[in-house]
């Protein structure tokens, strides 16, 4: 059984945008398992605020998008937490990277790193996804 490090990155490649994204600790995937909404008078996930909250407490970098100027975007940080800006995050999600990335979220999100991701419930590759582990020790695996 293979485990990461806090210091790990994952390489998550959708198409042309490649993010990198660091493990959660357990307070952050708390954080992310507590996105909740009531459907049919029971509580259940939202897949949407908990895949904004992952993508919030574990998006490091991003490469392959271009602000309307045509410069490099750049994430913008909260300076007390070091996770990204909620105006930040919300922007990410303004990409429309598909259903893939909410996919790949449920696997990552867990610190769970497959030999290849798949939509949940089924043994299918996820279509234009590349997934790398990237070591602390900055060697590629």
């Amino acid at each position: 059984m293979k485990i990461l490090s806090m210091k790990d990155r994952v390489k998550l490649t959708l198409g042309k945008i490649t993010l990198t994204l660091k493990p959660l600790n357990i307070f952050e995937q708390s954080k992310v398992g507590e996105q909740k909404k009531m459907q049919a008078g029971v509580e259940i996930e939202d897949l949407v605020l908990s895949s904004f909250a992952y993508v919030k407490y574990s998006l490091k970098g991003i490469e392959g998008v271009k602000t309307q100027s045509g410069e490099p975007y750049e994430l913008e940080f909260e300076e007390d937490s070091g996770y990204l800006t909620d105006d930040c995050a919300s922007e990410i999600f303004s990409l429309n990277l598909g259903e893939e990335l909410f996919h790949a979220i449920q696997s990552l999100r867990w610190n769970n790193v497959p030999e290849k991701l798949t939509y949940l419930g089924t043994k299918k590759a996820l279509k234009g996804v590349k997934l790398e582990v990237i070591p602390s020790g900055g060697l590629r695996v």
